[in-house]
C-alpha cells in the first residue's frame, strides 16, 4: 500500500478547484453567506490527482489548522474505506496546565482586512437582490473550548475544577467579541439575521445537564447576544446540532401535553382577570404582569377539549407569540422532559382536524409508562 499526505499547496488547489466547482462568484469574500466546499469530498474525483488503479489513500488526505487557534483537523485514513470524515487530532491545550494558561498565545478575533470589501458586496444583495442578508455562524464560544482542550479531558475539567472551563470561555468570548465588532462594524445596519451556535448535544440529547449549561454557558451566551444586539438590530438566530430541545408538559383534561421551553418565559398563578367584552370564547380575558397586558386564553378550548372549572393547580403560562406576550390557561403543569429527535414521533393528525396543524408529534417520556405526551407547536396554534 502506497501512502500520501497532500501537501499545503495541492490543499489549496483542491479548494480553489471545489469553489470552481460550486459555482461561488469570485468577488465573494470568505465565509460569507456559503461556506467553502471541503476540498476532501473531491479528493476521489480530481482529476489532476491522476490516481493510478487500485491506489488506495492513506494518510492524512485533508488537514487543517482552523482559525489560528492551534486546533488541527484531519481526515485520517488508514486503510480501504477509511479518511472519510473529519476529526480533531490536535487538540493545542490537551497538556497545558491551568497556572500557564494566560501565556498561551491566544488568537485575536480582530479582522479588519477580512471585511474589506464586504459592506459593498452586501449593499449590492441589499439594493439588487430579493435575498435576506444572513451571516454565517460565528459566536461559537463554548464548542471551541472543548476542541483545544479535549473532550475527554473537557469532561474532566467539569468535575474536578471548573477554573479551566471558565478561563477558557473568556478567551473565546473576547475572540468572539473581536471578530463581531469588526464583522458588524461593516455590516450591522445591513444585516436580517445574524447567526451564532456552539454544538451542545448528540443524538441522544445534551451532551451536559442543562443546569451546567445554565452555570458555565449561558452566562457567555447572554453576553454575546447583548454584545450582538448593541450593534445591530438583525435577528439573532441560534444554531446547535443534536437534540436539545426541552418540553415543558401540562395537563388539559384528561391528556398531557407539552410545548417547547424556549417558547415559554414564565409560569404564573392566575391573577385577577379583566373581562373582554365580545371577545371569542376562547379569550378569558387580560391581565397586568408587571405593568405588561398580556391577553389569556383557555388553552382547553381552543384544543376542543371540554370545559371544566379552574381548580388551585391552573396555571397561566406566558409565551412568546407571533408579534406580542401572550397568555394560556392549562389547567395543572407537570415537569420537564428532554426529548431526542428520534424519540418523537411526528404526527399530521393526532386529534380533531380544525387543531392538527398544532400538533407537532407525540412522545412517549419514559420507556417504563405508556403516557402519551402530545406535542403542540405554540406557533401555529397562536397565529
Amino acid at each position: 500500500m502506497e501512502t500520501t499526505h497532500f501537501d499545503q499547496k495541492t490543499v489549496d488547489r483542491m479548494r480553489r478547484a471545489a469553489a470552481r466547482a460550486a459555482k461561488l462568484p469570485p468577488d465573494l469574500p470568505e465565509g460569507w453567506c456559503r461556506s467553502p466546499v471541503d476540498p476532501g469530498r473531491i479528493v476521489a474525483a480530481f482529476p489532476s490527482l491522476k490516481l493510478k488503479k487500485g491506489f488506495v489513500l492513506r494518510g492524512y488526505i485533508f488537514r487543517s489548522s482552523g482559525n489560528g487557534n492551534g486546533v488541527v483537523w484531519a481526515m485520517p485514513g488508514a486503510g480501504p474505506g477509511e479518511g472519510l470524515y473529519c476529526d480533531i487530532v490536535e487538540h493545542p491545550l490537551a497538556e497545558v496546565p491551568y497556572e500557564e494558561l494566560e501565556g498561551y498565545p491566544w488568537p485575536s478575533g480582530r479582522a479588519p482586512d477580512a471585511v474589506k470589501g464586504l459592506r459593498e458586496h452586501a449593499l449590492r444583495i441589499r439594493n439588487e437582490t430579493p435575498y435576506a442578508l444572513v451571516s454565517g455562524i460565528s459566536g461559537v464560544v463554548f464548542e471551541v473550548c472543548w476542541y483545544m482542550r479535549g473532550l475527554r479531558r473537557f469532561y474532566i475539567d467539569m468535575m474536578e475544577d471548573d477554573r479551566y472551563i471558565r478561563a477558557q470561555l473568556e478567551h473565546t468570548f473576547r475572540y468572539w467579541t473581536e471578530y463581531l465588532e469588526d464583522f458588524l462594524g461593516a455590516v450591522g445596519d445591513l444585516l436580517d439575521v445574524i447567526c451564532i451556535g456552539d454544538d451542545l448535544a448528540m443524538q441522544s440529547g445534551p451532551i451536559f445537564p442543562p443546569e451546567v449549561y445554565r452555570a458555565l454557558v449561558k452566562p457567555y451566551h447572554k453576553r454575546l447576544c447583548e454584545f450582538i444586539r448593541r450593534r445591530t438590530s438583525a435577528k439573532i438566530h441560534y444554531h446547535s446540532c443534536g437534540a436539545v430541545t426541552e418540553y415543558l408538559a401540562f395537563r388539559l383534561a384528561d391528556d398531557a401535553f407539552g410545548a417547547p421551553v424556549a417558547m415559554i418565559r414564565e409560569i404564573l398563578k392566575p391573577p385577577p382577570m379583566t373581562h373582554v367584552p365580545r371577545a371569542p370564547r376562547h379569550v378569558l380575558g387580560i391581565v397586568s404582569v408587571r405593568g405588561l397586558v398580556v391577553t389569556v386564553f383557555d388553552l382547553r378550548r381552543m384544543m376542543r377539549l371540554p370545559e371544566a372549572p379552574l381548580t388551585p393547580r391552573a396555571r397561566i403560562l406566558l409565551v412568546a407569540g407571533n408579534e406580542e406576550t401572550l397568555g394560556l390557561m392549562v389547567d395543572e403543569v407537570l415537569e420537564v422532559h428532554r426529548l431526542p429527535e428520534a424519540d418523537i414521533e411526528r404526527a399530521s393528525v393526532v386529534v380533531g382536524s380544525d387543531v392538527s396543524e398544532a400538533v407537532s408529534g407525540i412522545a412517549r417520556p419514559r420507556e417504563d409508562r405508556d403516557d402519551v405526551l402530545v406535542l403542540l407547536d405554540l406557533r401555529v396554534l397562536l397565529r
